[in-house]
């Protein structure tokens, strides 16, 4: 990963966060995990990033959607 020089502390933690989230599949648990935080600190954190506006699971929708359709992946 990399941080821009000028990224301040916050702005890392979230960058980190959401990438650990996407390495975990959008799954809140392992990345929990992963990152030897609570389950329920990282959904805080979360709410607080959706607040402000940051895209924070993609992959996960995807999933769903795919699901919702009906569509099949190989």
């Amino acid at each position: 990963m990399i941080i821009e020089n000028d990224a301040t502390l916050a702005e890392a933690v979230r960058d980190y966060i959401i990438l650990t989230l996407a390495s975990c599949g959008g799954n809140r648990t392992h990345a929990a995990k992963a990152l030897n935080i609570s389950v329920r600190c990282l959904r805080d954190k979360l709410r607080g990033y959706a607040v402000a506006g940051v895209q924070v699971t993609p992959a996960q929708r995807a999933k769903s959607e795919s699901r919702a359709s009906g569509s099949v992946s190989s």
